[in-house]
């Protein structure tokens, strides 16, 4: 849940894995080393991938206008509708069904290269 837009290369469909979101309640939402060198990776991925990606940047851009300055602006690709950085948690932890959704359908997990999407 760690993914900014500046990890993702548009020109060779490849997402770079550089870091994680954690949370914590004394901290919140915080960007975290991967546990492991090896998670560092590159992953290329399909067209679908990017053309999905492309849809979320816009629909993040329009919240933007939208919630003005109530907007979090952050650079994070996994956010909620007021721009707030994800993590996994959000998904897992039996929030409000509005919130779930609002991760679904921003969310794009991708795990070991394959690209998971269920809500």
């Amino acid at each position: 849940m760690g993914l900014e837009w500046k990890d993702i290369d548009w020109d060779n469909n490849v997402i770079s894995v550089r870091r994680t979101a954690n949370y914590t309640a004394t901290d919140g939402t915080y960007t975290d080393t991967l546990k492991t060198k090896k998670s560092v990776r590159s992953l290329k991925l399909p067209d679908v991938v990017f053309d999905r990606l492309r849809e979320l940047r816009t629909q993040q851009l329009e919240n933007k206008e939208i919630f003005g300055t109530k907007w979090a602006d952050s650079d994070r690709i996994f956010v909620n509708k007021l721009g707030k950085p994800l993590y996994k948690g959000d998904l897992t932890s039996g929030r409000k069904s509005s919130q779930r959704n609002t991760a679904c359908n921003s969310a794009i997990f991708i795990r070991s290269g394959i690209l998971t999407l269920r809500c």
